[in-house]
């Protein structure tokens, strides 16, 4: 949502105890590549604007000024559509005007930001994924909501060093082709694409004021390889010292060499082709967690 007409007081935002509806533009975005929903807002912080001009300032009783980390709410025509938190107070001041924007995120905005853990666990097993990303999001205070089925449990989810929440979260996700998406009210929904249409049709002419068509082969690949790997996935493979040289083989075992039996256990690679990429355009992937 992107608006210019000044002096509307349809979008409110409210901080600190105080609601701000006097602003001269406004910008709520949700984006399915940021996760969290956004806003943007030029306000009229009367706080400050008693400070640095008191001659031009109106009269009458004057809110706190907007801090930078504070808990906020905005809402359109009295619905919420973020709950969050400010991440930045910009203030501009010239010789002509005095303007102030303030920009923030919806609270799984902190996911995007921070470590999935910093003392552990760094380990989940036998658990569902929306199991594991509850665990994730517990400590920030985010709900987890499954609209779609998820799958088989994970044997194992290992968590990298330094990952991020939303960069597990997402991992998990692709292992099990869903989507992780905010509701910009406090909660992380794992869902897929389709599973409810849109409230009305789009048309042009009709309720669509503007639109741009890209068409590309950027992103596009004549192969896809993927590579994953997983534990062995029965006994009677081959074992290994600490030096990671193989053992004696075990009696009961083929008689392939150790090197090919283990890598024939533990080595996946999928492959898929586009019929209409002509030109030599491959790429490979490589799986991060259990395949």
């Amino acid at each position: 949502l992107k608006a210019t007409r000044p002096h509307t007081r349809r979008v409110t935002l409210r901080t600190g105890g105080a609601t701000y509806d006097w602003w001269t533009a406004v910008e709520i975005t949700r984006d399915l590549g940021d996760i969290a929903g956004g806003f943007t807002l030029e306000v009229l912080d009367l706080a400050r604007l008693r400070r640095a001009l008191p001659a031009a300032a109106a009269a009458g009783a004057a809110p706190e000024a907007i801090r930078e980390g504070a808990r906020c709410t905005v809402a359109i025509d009295g619905e919420t559509v973020i709950d969050g938190h400010v991440d930045d107070v910009k203030v501009s001041v010239s010789s002509r005007d005095l303007q102030m924007a303030v920009a923030g995120r919806d609270r799984t905005g902190d996911l995007v930001d921070c470590a999935a853990t910093v003392d552990g666990p760094v380990e989940f097993r036998g658990l569902k994924l929306d199991e594991i990303a509850r665990r994730i999001c517990a400590p920030f205070g985010i709900e987890v909501r499954a609209e779609t089925d998820l799958g088989e449990p994970f044997p194992v989810f290992s968590l990298d060093a330094a990952e991020r929440a939303m960069e597990a979260v997402e991992r998990g996700c692709r292992q099990r082709g869903v989507l992780a998406l905010s509701d910009g009210v406090g909660a992380l929904v794992l869902t897929r694409g389709g599973a409810r249409r849109g409230p009305a049709p789009l048309a042009l002419p009709g309720n669509v004021a503007e639109a741009v068509i890209v068409r590309s082969w950027r992103e596009r690949y004549s192969e896809y390889v993927v590579k994953g790997q997983t534990k062995p996935a029965r006994t009677g493979g081959p074992a290994y010292d600490a030096t990671a040289a193989p053992l004696a083989p075990d009696p009961g075992a083929p008689s392939r060499p150790a090197q090919v039996q283990e890598r024939a256990t533990v080595v996946m690679t999928g492959r898929a082709r586009d019929a209409e990429i002509t030109r030599h355009r491959p790429i490979v992937r490589l799986s991060k967690s259990q395949s």
